[in-house]
């Protein structure tokens, strides 16, 4: 029988807005931006992990889940650990940020703005242009 990998796995949110994207600084790596999202607790189906983690990040409690941009499995740090995160475009009205103590700001940036961040996921800014590629509603 094959050995399997197991990967810890992750979903974002991409949200374009007004021609802008939101990213989050990370609280536990100050300087490092991440996409709102989160990974899927054990048991958990992974449409509830999603709308958990966008209510637990940023405060969001009404959005439409759109289109899948993309698939990244990676292995990070020294031990190799095995990640894959799966990036969602999102949509919504929502228009008060609450932000968790996982995240010091958020910052809605533009297209041109994504290569002037510094990201925790080596994927992240391929995420953020693949929102920008995908028309706005």
């Amino acid at each position: 029988m094959p050995n399997y990998e197991k990967f810890m796995i992750s979903q974002v949110g991409v949200w374009v807005k007004d021609g802008k994207v939101l990213i989050l600084e990370d609280a536990s790596k100050p300087g490092l931006y991440v996409i709102p999202g989160g990974r899927i607790d054990e048991q958990e189906e992974a449409e509830v992990a999603f709308a958990r983690e966008l209510k637990e990040e940023i405060g969001m409690d009404v959005f439409e889940k759109g289109e899948h941009l993309m698939t990244y499995p990676w292995y990070a740090g020294e031990r190799k650990v095995p990640y894959c995160a799966v990036a969602y475009r999102i949509t919504s009205d929502h228009a008060d940020i609450q932000l968790s103590f996982e995240h010091l700001q958020y910052k809605w940036i533009t297209q041109e703005e994504i290569n002037d961040y510094n990201y925790i996921w080596p994927c992240t800014a391929e995420m953020l242009r693949k929102g920008f590629e995908r028309k706005e509603i």
